[in-house]
């Protein structure tokens, strides 16, 4: 079991503590998870806002089958998803409003000129494609666990995972905007 989940059962035992914690470790990394979906940053921070209500109001049962970040993101794509359902949101982003998100709001949080290159290479990918490499780069999960976020099978996430790594190799090689990750798919 990961901190996460300690923490979380703590936090069902009383301690509310915990759950401030819970919240300063995964809030930041969800909005960005969430955004994947709504391409949103504003509407993914109430998307987590939420998220984390109904884990202090309803205290929903935690069997440590998967890590905490696997079953936890697995909450925010069901409601990302309700959330697109009753709103009836394109969840597709646009090159130019990725770019706006880095620049006035996830340049704090990823601060690094590589993740930064790196997120905006995503954002020109297939919204499937951002979503797995956005859990594998940013959140390093397995295939397994990014399967159990997506409710698809590890095969199926293992190749989605090696076609958008080609592609954004492709899309890495090919533009100068890139030239700063270049070395790390050489």
């Amino acid at each position: 079991m990961d901190n996460g989940g300690e923490y979380y059962i703590k936090f069902l035992g009383g301690d509310v503590g915990a759950f401030d914690e819970l919240v300063k470790r995964y809030q930041n990394e969800m909005i960005l998870f969430i955004a994947q979906y709504t391409g949103d940053c504003q509407i993914a921070e109430d998307i987590s806002q939420d998220v984390f209500v109904k884990l202090y109001a309803n205290k929903p049962r935690y069997a440590p089958l998967s890590s905490f970040k696997t079953w936890l993101y697995t909450i925010a794509k069901h409601e990302s998803l309700s959330f697109l359902r009753r709103n009836k949101r394109d969840v597709s982003l646009s090159v130019l409003d990725s770019q706006a998100v880095v620049e006035d709001w996830l340049k704090p949080i990823l601060r690094e000129k590589r993740k930064i290159a790196l997120h905006l290479a995503l954002s020109e990918l297939e919204p499937e494609y951002r979503r797995l490499l956005y859990l594998s780069y940013f959140e390093k999960l397995s295939a397994c666990e990014i399967a159990r976020i997506e409710g698809k099978t590890t095969r199926y996430v293992s190749v989605k995972l090696y076609n958008a790594k080609q592609s954004l190799k492709r899309m890495i090689e090919k533009g100068d905007k890139y030239e700063i990750l270049r070395t790390e798919f050489e």
